[in-house]
């Protein structure tokens, strides 16, 4: 833990600790290679989803068994890399091996491509990026292309749509792994009806949720990391879905085997009923009523209309995905007003570890303007100037305009 002389402590955790390996994309996090299409795989931006390196200029060929086959590239929704008209960040895929062949895009920004389709066997794909303004990057899913799967990763933001299974009403495909996600500005809830439900069950797992072969998982918020609604299989109709979070992800997972006609659901997004008493200044505190070791649950305690807590995340308007800006999570607590002629804020930093998928990538500031903040029973190790902590029976509290428990668990230094 290092402190400077206004009380600003930190401490740098190893980079290392935050790859969760579970998403099997390590073979794609190098920068250039060549990869076979035979099996379906990932490449990644190296570092990803944390910074990517500055001076990077990777280059990656991905080629098809057969010259009849075609490619397809789809893309992860959490992709940021430096806007700026694509001068100095970018990714590029260009149609076959060659440097000359036909530039299919160019993108950056945080808004993810849609899917591209090779013309041929082959594509090229490059990564740059200069010195400065680096983000999250980018993660892309390339397999053999067969009919519907150009709509197996798709953003929905209009306020309703329908979505439908790959091929739908034909049987969807074998070998298919999905992602879509419906994305509803600040203050709207999502509504999820199907309309007709048909996926490969085992008849000997009667048990809701029990699916083997092919399933459709339903999620309150990101995928794989926020709250599961279900699992769903076989011809019984899903029940009508709302999501919390303002978003709803859905995965779609199917064998080799058995075929069925699939699904197809409409979604509707409507306001937010908001009371009268609801007053956006008050500190919104902890949806979960703890911090744990592994991820912040708490929202700020200011109201900006840029930021939202979501399922105790904080989301841009921009992407359903808070934008990266270093390795480390960062919460200021708020000390003291700060009285006509003081020397400024006083604030202590303390960091915590995260999996990459949930980690807060802007750092949560709260300056002493604000008259609470805090983050568990134990106070700083250097206290806010002026600010006198004494210690009572449970939880743990300062004095007046200090530090407040809000949780009994102990952050990581």
């Amino acid at each position: 833990l290092v402190c400077q002389s206004n009380n600003y402590c930190w401490r740098t955790l190893p980079v290392g600790n935050w790859r969760d390996k579970s998403l099997g994309v390590e073979e794609a996090s190098q920068c250039g290679g060549m990869f076979d299409a035979s099996k379906a795989g990932y490449i990644t931006s190296p570092g990803y989803p944390l910074e990517y390196p500055p001076h990077q200029n990777c280059h990656w060929i991905i080629t098809a068994p057969e010259s009849s086959q075609r490619i397809v590239l789809n893309f992860n929704p959490h992709f940021e890399i430096e806007r700026l008209d694509c001068k100095y960040d970018f990714i590029e895929i260009r149609d076959g091996t060659l440097d000359t062949a036909d530039v299919l895009g160019r993108h950056c920004s945080n808004i993810a491509p849609a899917p591209i389709i090779s013309s041929g066997p082959s594509l090229q794909i490059r990564f740059v990026s200069d010195y400065a303004h680096q983000g999250a990057g980018f993660s892309l899913r390339y397999e053999i292309f067969k009919t519907g799967s150009e709509f197996c990763f798709r953003n929905f933001t209009s306020p309703s749509g329908m979505i439908d299974s790959p091929g739908f009403p034909d049987k969807y495909p074998h070998n298919l792994e999905c992602s879509y996600m419906i994305i509803a500005p600040p203050r709207m809830d999502i509504t999820l009806t199907f309309l007709t439900f048909d996926l490969e069950n085992d008849p000997l797992l009667v048990g809701e949720g029990d699916c083997k072969y092919d399933w459709l998982d339903v999620w309150d918020g990101l995928p794989q990391v926020s709250p599961l609604i279900g699992r769903y299989c076989g011809t019984k109709i899903p029940p009508e879905i709302q999501s919390s979070s303002g978003l709803l992800s859905l995965s779609f997972h199917t064998d080799m085997a058995v075929a069925k006609d699939g699904f197809s659901a409409r979604y509707n997004m409507t306001h937010k009923e908001v009371t009268d008493s609801f007053h956006c200044s008050m500190a919104l505190g902890l949806e979960s009523g703890k911090i744990s070791d592994d991820q912040i649950s708490a929202s700020t305690t200011f109201y900006d209309s840029r930021w939202l807590p979501r399922q105790a995340r904080l989301n841009n308007d921009d992407n359903a995905w808070t934008p990266s800006r270093g390795q480390q999570q960062g919460v200021h607590p708020g000390g003291p007003p700060v009285p006509e002629g003081s020397d400024g804020h006083r604030h202590t930093r303390r960091r915590f570890k995260g999996d990459p998928e949930v980690l807060l990538r802007h750092h949560l500031q709260a300056g002493s303007q604000h008259q609470r903040g805090g983050l568990d029973g134990v106070p700083p190790r250097q206290e806010p100037q002026g600010v006198g902590c004494v210690a009572s029976k449970e939880p743990y509290q300062c004095t007046q305009h200090s530090w407040k428990s809000l949780s009994p668990s102990q952050p990581v230094y």
